[in-house]
């Protein structure tokens, strides 16, 4: 078990609804640097009570059933309509209910703030009891619950995980961006600042040090170190210079090396091909590369095995994930 995990797991009481009753839960975790994924269901429901305080932020997708969770100030319920963002410093108990399913995924609040701070330029320390309530009827309630059900589905590809570091940092960048989304635009404002804009010489420099990079597990806040700018600068040169994000670039550098394994590599399965440049999900795979490059991967793979080489142009920006 990861020290991460411990973190989470080990100082817990875990006990029956009620007194002398049985109960079952399945937890099935990954961890990766300092970001955990968690799956978890009963069918009796059970209560856990927290014998520490983790210093971690926490995020709860409902699948099914309801979760009261007793905070130091309030009772908060987590259920089908609702998604929680809040720190671990803040929950003293879980009541869990019988049929319960959820998604839960956590990071550490020092690399949050540290995140935080990369992409302002500032110094961000977050509120210890911080406790968050996304509305799943919103848009980033629906971003949330998306990126929750990708994350069910490709569990249960757990050994992919394990050898793909592009994967798992593909899903702590974006449980990242959505923790900051929860945050709100007042709070965001509170804590950022906006640089000057960079020259098309750094962006330049940004794009070279990704086409050689792209098959490390490297996010946006490696790219901007390397520049010497913080993270929100980058973006806003990415918009004026090339109009899409550095992410998106990363992206494409990755459906293009992508596009050689295809080409140079038949032996190897598409979904391997896919799953080994970070993208978890073989149908937005498919979708991206034919927006980037005009056509399906299987489309292209069955036209180099009958000899018809693709061409290099004709490639197109733009590609999200």
């Amino acid at each position: 078990m990861s020290d991460l995990i411990s973190a989470v797991a080990a100082p817990v009481r875990v006990q029956a609804a009620h007194d002398g009753a049985l109960f079952d839960s399945r937890y099935d975790y990954l961890a990766w640097q300092d970001f955990v994924i968690g799956q978890q269901s009963t069918s009796t429901g059970f209560r856990i009570d927290m014998l520490t305080e983790p210093d971690m932020m926490m995020c709860f997708i409902p699948m099914a059933g309801t979760t009261h969770i007793e905070t130091h100030d309030e009772v908060v319920t987590s259920a089908d309509s609702t998604i929680h963002v809040m720190s671990g410093r803040a929950i003293r108990r879980f009541n869990v209910s019988p049929l319960r399913q959820q998604i839960s995924l956590m990071i550490s609040t020092p690399a949050l703030e540290q995140h935080l701070g990369r992409a302002t330029g500032r110094n961000v320390k977050l509120v210890g009891d911080a406790t968050l309530t996304v509305d799943r009827n919103t848009a980033l309630g629906s971003a949330m619950a998306n990126f929750g059900a990708i994350i069910v589905e490709s569990m249960k590809h757990t050994p992919v995980f394990d050898v793909s570091d592009i994967a798992m940092r593909r899903c702590r960048d974006g449980f990242i961006d959505l923790t900051i989304g929860a945050l709100g635009t007042t709070q965001i404002q509170q804590l950022t600042q906006r640089d000057g804009l960079l020259t098309l010489r750094y962006v330049r420099e940004a794009e070279d040090f990704m086409r050689h990079n792209c098959h490390l597990p490297i996010g946006v806040t490696e790219v901007a170190e390397h520049v010497g700018v913080s993270v929100r600068s980058l973006q806003y040169a990415f918009q004026r210079h090339r109009g899409r994000t550095p992410v998106q670039a990363l992206i494409g550098f990755r459906l293009a090396a992508a596009r050689d394994d295809i080409v140079h590599s038949p032996d190897i399965p598409l979904a391997d091909i896919a799953m080994a440049w970070g993208f978890l999900h073989m149908g937005r795979f498919a979708s991206l590369f034919r927006q980037t490059f005009g056509e399906a991967p299987r489309d292209l793979r069955k036209r180099t095995r009958h000899g018809r080489w693709p061409s290099a142009t004709g490639v197109r920006t733009g590609a999200t994930a």
